[in-house]
């Protein structure tokens, strides 16, 4: 993995120019093992690189041996072998790289390579002919890309902190990325938290021209044609793909691990790694001190021992936990309530010392129906008799989150809407609360609306997941707290192929009755002892909800309510106190709404944000 930076200007400069230096140099992190920058006629591409394929002669930015294009790329193409073979006709190799196969197949097929890729990348191609700039995105999001519009420059980056360096003004808050990211608990693209500056939907590309105007579009394909196949069929294309697609992940010039939780994704993407490992692989997990039930460390260590990985954890403290999201706020740049995203920080600083790439096996649930509001989507159809008042009249009684959201969901019999009433972080009238604003917002919905008309309930809740909040919450913060240590994070998962074939699939192959993930789990059962297989599902939680009440209650309280509290330019902070005393005192877990408070004073302190 990479960083990449540029400029595009559309009004010209005079005099010396050290932006690019400047922008590329706050990527360092993402690409400790070189850097290169590009510049001709007011464009710019800059590049840090984390050399893991081709270390010897696949440095960037790269010009096509035409020399018509001009790439910075951040990612790994999985297909490009494959790709190479098709494109040796038109093109003579130099190198055996990626990044020299992504640019062949720009020269060829345009804007329409892009769906032919099997990866995950953030990528600036520029055409000196037509001085047409083209930003891309992977289909699923894993690599951020942002882009941002001052002083007569359009500008792109794979973290803001590139943009903010060249252009210090755009450090303002946008009300309406916060408003969006109270109710979703992350910020959904094109949003973010600074005003001027946008994130680039996953699947869509952006053109730039000369004059600074920027169009965007989707390239990635529609859903796939449904499966008519039996579900034995089924499982075995499963293992198939499953397997093509470690395979190719597993493709480095350097050692390749994996994280490893007490769950069967990780543990069935570990069992075919260990299959095409040339040596014996080390699995890593982070765990929390002290007697936390949910903790994973023994659950992984096992998994581990029956694999025959080697085994590395590292732990959390709560006297750790403060210091550690100050260091990561930094890093983030998007305010969160994923929890996760800290004791990840960390095992990521530990597996940096040893390793560039590891494997994950996240994306099984968002493609296989793994979350609790997915069998409830199965199952409303046993619930949606229920009148639509219920909503109303259980929103006034003194009941737990959990079921004012079943009440929401059971009486919406708009698939959108209950999509979204079932998903609020903070129910709206907190927001309205803390910032006088409780509309709902639905416009990162928009691009799929159309494609999704006349499918199942299930299947599109699935897709809006995928395409929403896995590359806006989940795959975010994994590739930030992992690139602030030069470590790549690969989701096999993910993989083009194996992902298409998920989403051809009924529901009924996902979630049956009250199983989940139930292909998925069928493969388990296949390739792993029955200890891992049918072990029960304990999700990747954090001890944060008794942190807060006793080991952190003071600092919390003094971070967000103190005389210094950052907080007070943007929100109620009346509304804040009431919070932390609701949840002190045991009145409701508030954990996860006061991290995003947390991780939101961090952010305006260490960015010096304007309100």
């Amino acid at each position: 993995m990479c960083g990449i930076a540029g400029f595009y200007d559309h009004v010209p400069r005079a005099g010396g120019d050290d932006r690019l230096a400047r922008m590329t140099a706050t990527l360092g992190h993402r690409g400790p093992d070189g850097k290169g920058v590009w510049a001709e006629g007011g464009v710019g591409l800059g590049h840090r690189r984390l050399a893991i394929i081709d270390p010897v002669t696949g440095a960037q930015p790269m010009v096509s041996g035409c020399g018509r294009y001009v790439i910075s790329y951040n990612g790994e193409l999985y297909n490009y072998r494959e790709l190479k073979r098709q494109l040796d006709a038109d093109h003579r190799f130099h190198t055996s790289s990626d990044t020299e196969v992504f640019l062949a197949a720009f020269a060829k097929w345009g804007t329409g390579c892009f769906e032919k890729l099997n990866g995950i990348f953030a990528v600036a191609i520029y055409d000196r002919a037509s001085r047409r700039l083209y930003l891309a995105r992977d289909v699923f999001g894993v690599k951020p890309l942002y882009h941002a519009q001052s002083g007569g420059a359009f500008y792109f980056a794979s973290e803001m902190k590139a943009l903010l360096t060249a252009e210090p003004g755009l450090a303002h808050l946008s009300r309406a990325g916060l408003a969006a990211a109270l109710e979703w608990r992350y910020f959904p693209a094109p949003l973010t938290p600074f005003e001027g500056i946008a994130k680039l939907r996953p699947g869509h590309f952006l053109t730039v021209d000369a004059n600074g105007e920027a169009r965007e579009a989707r390239y990635a394909p529609l859903p796939a044609a449904p499966w008519d196949g039996n579900r034995a069929d089924a499982l075995e294309r499963l293992q198939r793909l499953t397997n093509d697609a470690v395979r190719r992940q597993m493709a480095a010039d350097v050692p390749v691990g994996v994280l490893l939780s007490g769950g069967i994704d990780s543990a069935l993407v570990a069992s075919f790694a260990v299959d095409h490992a040339s040596s014996k692989m080390t699995a890593f997990t982070v765990g929390f001190e002290g007697d936390f039930e949910k903790n994973e460390l023994k659950a992984a260590a096992e998994t581990a021992a029956l694999l025959g990985l080697a085994h590395e954890a590292v732990t959390v403290a709560p006297r750790d936990f403060m210091a550690l999201m100050e260091r990561l706020a930094g890093h983030l740049e998007e305010p969160t309530a994923t929890t996760s995203a800290v004791p990840l920080f960390l095992l990521s600083e530990q597996i940096a010392r040893t390793h560039k790439v590891v494997l994950s096996g996240q994306g099984a649930d968002e493609l296989w129906g793994g979350y609790r509001r997915h069998l409830a989507e199965s199952l409303r159809a046993n619930i949606a008799w229920l009148p639509p008042f219920i909503p109303g009249v259980i929103a006034a009684l003194p009941v737990g989150e959990r079921l004012r959201k079943a009440a929401a969901m059971a009486a919406e019999p708009d698939d959108e809407a209950r999509y979204c009433a079932v998903r609020w972080l903070f129910a709206p009238e907190e927001r309205m609360a803390l910032t006088g604003i409780a509309d709902s917002y639905r416009e990162h919905l928009s691009p799929y609306r159309a494609e999704l008309a006349g499918k199942d309930s299930l299947s599109k809740a699935l897709y809006w997941d995928a395409r929403t909040q896995l590359p806006d919450d989940l795959l975010l913060y994994t590739d930030k707290a992992a690139m602030a240590h030069g470590l790549e994070v690969r989701v096999p998962l993910l993989d083009a192929e194996l992902a298409a074939f998920a989403e051809s699939l009924p529901p009924s192959f996902k979630v049956a009755g009250l199983r989940q993930k139930l292909l998925l789990k069928q493969l388990a059962e296949r390739r792993l002892p029955a200890a891992i297989a049918r072990r029960k599902k304990i999700g990747f939680e954090t001890p944060v909800e008794g942190w807060f009440r006793h080991e952190l209650a003071g600092p919390l309280r003094e971070t967000l309510c103190g005389p210094t509290a950052r907080l007070r330019d943007v929100m109620d902070i009346h509304a804040v106190e009431r919070m932390v005393t609701r949840h002190l005192a045991g009145r409701g877990d508030y954990s996860r709404r006061l991290f995003m408070l947390f991780s939101l004073e961090l952010w305006l302190r260490r960015f010096s944000v304007s309100c």
